[in-house]
């Protein structure tokens, strides 16, 4: 409508008499210290391990974690490069450009490579000792 307005189509912009709704702000809850250490130590051995380190360790969005690629680690400089997001959408998968440049890796992350290639990226390197059998 400010278009129309610079065009000269209407006299007033009717959009700018309305006064638009403030939303509710609720806090936003999070866990404690101790609440992510023993929900991680809950996890420990799930399959989704690496991707709840991420989730909490780092600023990373979960279509950025879900589509992390080979390539995007680098665990000599300890952090990851954010090249990729999915979006999922209802009935399909959107690939787009991230939000996120990257991210640097927690300490307890950077464990040695397991010897055989594992089914993921975040499995070969986020998952603890006790997982790697």
């Amino acid at each position: 409508l400010n278009q129309a307005l610079k065009w000269d189509l209407i006299v007033r912009n009717p959009a700018g008499l309305v006064t638009a709704p403030t939303p509710d702000k609720k806090p936003l809850k999070t866990f404690s210290r101790e609440e992510v250490k023993q929900f991680l130590e809950s996890v420990q051995d799930h399959r989704w391990y690496p991707i709840y380190v991420l989730a909490i360790t780092t600023d990373m969005r979960q279509g950025e974690i879900l589509s992390l690629h080979w390539d995007d680690m680098h665990l000599k400089k300890k952090n990851l490069a954010v090249r990729h997001m999915i979006q999922l959408l209802p009935g399909r998968i959107i690939a787009d450009e991230p939000k996120s440049a990257g991210a640097r890796l927690p300490k307890f992350c950077l464990h040695e490579p397991r010897p055989r290639r594992p089914r993921s990226i975040l499995e070969r390197t986020f998952t603890p000792k006790s997982y790697r059998r």
